[in-house]
């Protein structure tokens, strides 16, 4: 079945051609005039890719675009006459696909059009579960894609609360479908299988902690991953909260083990480090915690969406998703307004110093047992925690676990 675009454009002439263009490319036509044209439009035909006009009065091409992210991830391709840089970055962090001058980049554009439509829905899917239109956003959709069908082992490395489990099933599923089987492993746990099986996913959750026996032993079933000979070894996924460039420094971690693991990462970047992603990402939980919580779709105000942009979010996607939750238990209105983000940031405040205590206290705890695992040798306690021999003397002092220097 043909693809269905819907063109929108106030200006007719660039508007037929670029609707003739696209009908030769392939696609079924539905045309719109302006940005409330299209959004009637398009709740009407439900296209499988939007091309609109940048600039247009009264409803605009981001206007049009920030609808429709609402409520669908489907491919939107903005273009104008007059785009500049600026122009391209606001539509790019607006949630676009792509942006394209015209009539320069005419081609281009029906091209993408039909690579975006002829991709086998994989990449619309993962918008809806990895959402944000930013270049690391992108990076990290391809790859999942690419990694997918291959049988080989994948590491997803990231800080805390970047979302490493959710990427390893987003591969999984993908891979297998909805019903795939993923098992997760920690250090503590590691060594429960005694032979893996083939219908399974492993996922190997901080692997670099891992005791060397249950290295070996999964080493040994990661070499055996596409040789020939060696039947149907299972799909092995991992992950860690470490750069994965320090890998090679802690003492305890087999070297070809995190060099197999390391040949296919999937990289996740901090919240910090893709602000634009915020207001999509925001909506996007909220759209899913509603529906969890059995309440109707809330509506946050761009001022509430302002201010959810502006901060640090230190603990990343898992911190934002905790406020959002709170923010939409807490406005049974069905609408999010400015004050009551003011209020929820409050109460997270109130709570900093129960978390830095709860910090502290597995800080604490890691390292009386890895200076009682490395009968107290400071160097191997830096290694295996990735930090400098004088931070593990700090935190020893700051704990009482050593005398402070006099």
């Amino acid at each position: 079945m043909e693809p269905n675009a819907l063109v929108v454009d106030d200006r007719n002439e660039s508007r037929e051609v670029v609707a003739e263009d696209m009908a030769r490319a392939g696609f079924r036509i539905t045309e719109a005039r302006n940005g409330v044209d299209g959004w009637q439009r398009f709740q009407h035909c439900r296209p499988d890719l939007v091309i609109s006009d940048l600039t247009m009065p009264g409803s605009d091409g981001i206007d049009l675009l920030r609808r429709i992210r609402e409520v669908s991830a489907v491919p939107v391709i903005l273009f104008s006459a007059t785009g500049d840089v600026r122009a391209a970055v606001t539509a790019i962090k607006a949630g676009a696909q792509e942006f394209f001058r015209f009539p320069k980049d005419r081609m281009r554009m029906v091209d993408r059009a039909q690579m975006l439509a002829g991709e086998p829905g994989e990449l619309a899917r993962l918008e809806a579960r990895l959402v944000g239109s930013s270049p690391e956003m992108r990076r990290i959709r391809e790859r999942v894609c690419a990694l997918a069908s291959l049988h080989v082992p994948v590491l997803v490395s990231g800080d805390p609360g970047t979302g490493r489990d959710h990427v390893v099933r987003c591969i999984a599923e993908l891979a297998s479908g909805e019903s795939a089987r993923i098992v997760k492993l920690t250090r503590e746990t590691a060594g429960d299988v005694r032979q893996p099986d083939a219908h399974t996913a492993y996922y190997l959750d901080g692997f670099d902690g891992f005791s060397p026996a249950d290295q070996a032993r999964w080493l040994a079933w990661v070499r055996g991953a596409g040789s020939e000979g060696s039947g149907n070894p299972p799909r092995v996924f991992a992950s860690t909260a470490r750069n994965p460039e320090r890998l090679a420094a802690i003492a305890s971690l087999q070297p070809e083990f995190s060099e197999r693991l390391l040949r296919f990462e999937v990289p996740l970047v901090p919240l910090r480090e893709r602000r634009g992603d915020i207001p999509a990402l925001a909506l996007h939980l909220a759209s899913r915690v509603s529906a969890e919580m059995g309440r109707d779709q809330v509506r946050i105000e761009p001022e509430a969406i302002d201010l959810l942009g502006s901060q640090a979010w230190t603990g990343n996607v898992r911190e934002l998703a905790r406020v959002i939750e709170k923010l939409v238990a807490f406005s049974p209105g069905g609408h999010v307004t400015v004050e009551r983000v003011r209020e929820i940031f409050g109460e997270a405040r109130g709570g900093v110093a129960e978390l830095r205590e709860q910090r502290n206290q597995r800080q604490h705890d890691e390292l009386v047992e890895q200076l009682e695992t490395c009968g107290g040798n400071i160097a191997e306690v830096a290694r295996r925690l990735d930090l400098s021999r004088g931070a593990v003397i700090y935190r020893a002092q700051k704990y009482g676990l050593l005398p402070r220097a006099r």
